[in-house]
C-alpha cells in the first residue's frame, strides 16, 4: 500500500483490485488473515495481543453490486468470530441518518435493517460535515 512504512503489517486478499485492507503498526500484535471469507472487498484477521484474541474485519460494499452479497460475507464473518470479539469497519456506500448523514437512501435502509437484525452496534463519531452545532 502506497505511503505506509514497510514496517507495517498489511493484510489484503484477492487477485483483483483490492479495496479493503488492514494495517498494523505495532510489532507486539500478532495477526493472521482468515482467507475463507476474505476477498478483494473484505479482509478478516485474527488479532492476538497480551492474551486477548479477537477478530477485525475491513469491508467495502461496491455501489454497483447487490448488497445482499455483502451481507452474506458479513454473516459468515460473524459466524467465524462468534466465540470471540469482532470489530467491523465497513464502507457501505449508503446514506443514513443513523451514522450522521443528512438523509437515508434505500441502501441505507437495507444496511440499517441488517445492523438491527444482526444485533450489531454502530460506533461512528459525528463530524462537523454532517452534524451542525447549535
Amino acid at each position: 500500500m502506497a505511503g505506509l512504512p514497510k514496517s507495517f503489517k498489511i493484510f489484503a486478499h484477492g487477485n483483483g483490485r483490492k479495496r479493503s485492507a488492514i494495517s498494523i503498526n505495532n510489532n507486539n500484535i500478532d495477526a493472521i488473515a482468515i482467507k475463507q471469507v476474505s476477498h478483494e472487498d473484505a479482509i478478516l484477521i485474527e488479532i492476538s495481543y497480551k492474551g486477548l484474541t479477537f477478530y477485525g474485519a475491513s469491508l467495502y460494499f461496491p455501489i454497483d453490486h447487490d448488497i445482499e452479497r455483502d451481507f452474506e460475507t458479513v454473516e459468515k464473518i460473524i459466524q467465524l468470530a462468534k466465540a470471540k470479539g469482532l470489530i467491523l469497519s465497513i464502507d457501505n456506500n449508503s446514506r443514513s441518518t443513523l451514522w450522521y448523514d443528512t438523509s437515508t437512501n434505500q441502501s441505507g435502509k437495507s444496511v440499517q435493517e441488517f445492523i438491527i437484525t444482526s444485533n450489531l452496534l454502530i460506533m461512528n463519531e459525528a463530524t462537523h460535515s454532517y452534524v451542525r452545532n447549535h
